[in-house]
């Protein structure tokens, strides 16, 4: 243990003894903060989990692979000028999009 690690551990011990003290003379008993889940965290993580509309897909009939592939780098092309511009829900949206098209290409 170094002399600074020493001296921190006895300056903690001192302002504890300190806050017993304190907390005995004025009847205080500590307690736990307790607050409630932060909803705003929840719908972030829902974010990643988006579905594109199925009207979505039904609109992307493609005639020929050149039109599709097209099609996927103007999305892509459109998701980076969104999010140059923070807009970064609609970046996502688009992105979907693309991924939609590309994964429906795999499994057809």
């Amino acid at each position: 243990m170094t002399d600074s690690m020493a001296k921190a551990i006895s300056e903690t011990d001192r302002r504890r003894q300190l806050q017993v003290q304190y907390n005995e003379e004025n009847h205080i008993t500590p307690q736990s903060i307790i607050k409630p889940v932060d909803m705003s965290l929840i719908g972030v993580a829902e974010a990643d989990y988006w579905t594109p509309p199925e009207e979505d897909a039904e609109l992307d009939q493609f005639a020929s692979a050149k039109e599709r592939d097209d099609c996927i780098l103007k999305l892509e092309k459109d998701m980076r000028e969104a999010a140059a511009r923070f807009e970064f829900e609609r970046a996502a949206k688009l992105r979907d999009r693309a991924r939609a098209i590309k994964q429906r290409d795999v499994m057809a």
